[in-house]
């Protein structure tokens, strides 16, 4: 079937001269600088008394005030436990001067962080969970999911403009996104916007928004992580379903540990917020059946509703108000309705599958299976016929190009997918 994609259209109007999206940094120097970093802070004499308990976790600010909110947490439920955070600088850290989708998977960010962890340099890593690959690597597991921020997604219009919303913004005007997921729903409502990469940290995208000489309108960032920085007052509104359906796991911090560290698990897992992880847990399952190793532009809704147990205890009052809370321990039994609404968009936005579940579940196991089961019924719908379109522009790709093409050096789908929205050769694959 021939498939004619509209152009992605690449920063424009000097919108990417800033130097720290330009230069892509030295690896090796990047590599030696973060074990500098650790030795001086394994020479910091631990306090008597206390344990060290080491997170590793990428440079960025928001990186570093998540990780900072996962050091405060355990050291308020382990008072005797000195934990110390561990920078460091991943591949997509090293090159801000490629778009995502030229670069791989979600792997980008935490391939240098297990490596680390892996090699018992750190105790246990913290991400943005929805930077983590659905499959961890041999020896590695997640431990804990902390309570999720808004996981929406966020419109924030340059400084100046009037617009509140998508709806209001002229035909051409340039969106900013790196986000197959979020380019591939919204070409579906606005056809008529167009779509431009945008790398770097938040400050810096918000920099190449606001730059006068920049022709973006407007950038589609992460709520949470705008609320985390003290950068809410930027959200111009949130873009929510079905307009747009917002990232697996998006939101939520999660914590990677060695398996088998039973000291990591027991001080970790004293974070799980079983609403959220248990959210999460079926989102990542779903999203997992759906990849079959590659990335696919899925997005996700859920929600949950903790139903009593016979024979739990009694509600905790809460410290301020008084009103009852439940019980959130994690190991605690627990019973909840959850609802999980999934999307699969093909690329062009020109077709989109919808599917929903609602389902009484009580473990993080029957979590998984409705993550699976919602995965089945969005291939069954039409989810099929998708797959299999990026799955034949990932094979033109490799008969065309052979050992050059992007998609048979990354690995499947996985890069064809961001490839394509270039535009520059990508309908010329898909109708070949």
């Amino acid at each position: 079937m021939s498939v004619e994609l509209p152009p992605f259209h690449p920063p424009v109007n000097g919108a990417d001269r800033c130097p720290v999206a330009s230069v892509s940094k030295d690896p090796e120097a990047a590599y030696a600088s973060d074990l500098e970093r650790l030795k001086a802070l394994r020479a910091v004499p631990e306090e008597e008394g206390k344990q060290t308990f080491y997170l590793g976790t990428r440079m960025s600010k928001l990186a570093m005030v998540q990780t900072n909110l996962v050091k405060a947490a355990l050291e308020k439920e382990w008072p005797d436990v000195d934990v110390r955070i561990y920078g460091m600088t991943t591949s997509g850290d090293n090159n801000q001067s490629q778009p995502l989708y030229l670069m791989g998977g979600k792997a980008l960010w935490t391939k240098e962080l297990e490596v680390a962890l892996i090699e018992g340099q750190v105790d246990a890593i913290v991400h943005s969970l929805k930077d983590v690959p659905t499959e961890f690597p041999p020896g590695c597991e997640l431990g804990a999911v902390l309570e999720r921020e808004d996981p929406s997604d966020a419109l924030v219009v340059k400084e100046g403009l009037s617009y509140t919303s998508l709806e209001e913004m002229p035909d051409g005007s340039v969106i900013g996104t790196s986000s197959v997921r979020r380019v591939a729903q919204l070409r579906r409502r606005f056809p008529k916007l167009k779509f431009a990469d945008v790398r770097g940290l938040v400050q810096t995208r918000l920099r190449k928004l606001d730059d006068p000489t920049s022709s973006y309108t407007a950038l589609i960032l992460a709520s949470a992580g705008l609320i985390r920085l003290g950068l809410g007052h930027r959200i111009t509104a949130a873009v929510t379903s079905p307009v747009l359906y917002h990232a697996v796991g998006q939101g939520a911090i999660g914590v990677e540990m060695r398996i088998g560290d039973e000291r990591a698990k027991e001080i970790v897992g004293s974070l799980e917020c079983w609403r959220t992880g248990w959210q999460c847990r079926a989102e990542r399952s779903m999203l997992k059946v759906l990849e079959g190793g590659c990335s696919v532009p899925v997005g996700v809704e859920s929600s949950l509703v903790e139903l009593a147990l016979p024979g739990s205890p009694p509600p905790q009052a809460t410290f301020l108000s008084g009103a009852p809370r439940p019980h959130n321990r994690a190991e605690d039994p627990h019973a909840a309705t959850i609802t999980l609404h999934g999307t699969v968009t093909s690329l062009s936005g020109t077709s989109s599958v919808i599917a929903s579940i609602t389902r009484n579940v009580y473990s993080i196991a029957d979590a998984e299976a409705l993550g699976a089961d919602i995965a089945a019924e969005l291939i069954a719908g039409g989810g099929r016929e998708i797959l299999e379109e990026l799955e034949g522009m990932s094979r033109r790709c490799m008969e065309r190009m052979g050992p050059r093409c992007p998609s048979r050096v990354m690995g499947g789908r996985r890069l064809i997918s961001r490839l394509l929205l270039r535009g520059r050769g990508g309908a010329a694959w898909a109708s070949s």
